[in-house]
């Protein structure tokens, strides 16, 4: 497994993992039609921090990896990981991680740090098993669209 910054190119197959029924709601955006999404994209296209994970020439995931600075340039912080639904299920979100720990160790990160829903309990599952460890509660960090109130999230961080 290889990853690739995106192009151009990658705004149909980053919307379709995005806007992913069991996807989306761990993810920034609320669903939205392809159109809606291009101002998104290039908003990440311009931010060079949002990658695609690459099987052969299957793409099978995405993340984003945003490096921190000065004192802190050590650490850095996981985002938007998310599989293809093709591909979820079958051991390329662990083949994943690695690609994605490689990449921060070759920056120069031994920190790797993520926030995680409360109820996303197959994320925590996962992070957890691949050296994740909770630091702590956000408390009313974010409010889902659909929802009345707002949803807490865990800190966890992977010293590297």
């Amino acid at each position: 497994m290889n990853h690739r910054l995106i192009s151009m190119d990658d705004r149909d197959v980053l919307h379709h993992i995005y806007m992913d029924a069991e996807n989306h709601p761990f993810l920034s955006y609320e669903p939205m039609a392809v159109v809606d999404f291009h101002p998104i994209f290039e908003k990440l296209l311009r931010a060079a921090c949002t990658y695609l994970l690459v099987d052969g020439i299957q793409v099978v995931g995405t993340f984003a990896l945003r490096i921190q600075d000065h004192r802190s340039s050590h650490v850095a912080t996981l985002g938007s990981f998310a599989m293809h639904p093709a591909f979820r299920g079958r051991g390329f979100g662990a083949r994943a991680m690695d690609e994605i720990v490689t990449l921060a160790r070759s920056n120069g990160v031994r920190r790797l740090e993520i926030l995680v829903e409360t109820d996303n309990a197959r994320a925590l599952r996962f992070y957890e098993k691949h050296g994740f460890v909770r630091e702590g509660i956000l408390r009313a960090a974010f409010r889902r669209a659909s929802a009345t109130e707002d949803m807490d999230e865990v800190a966890m961080a992977r010293l590297l």
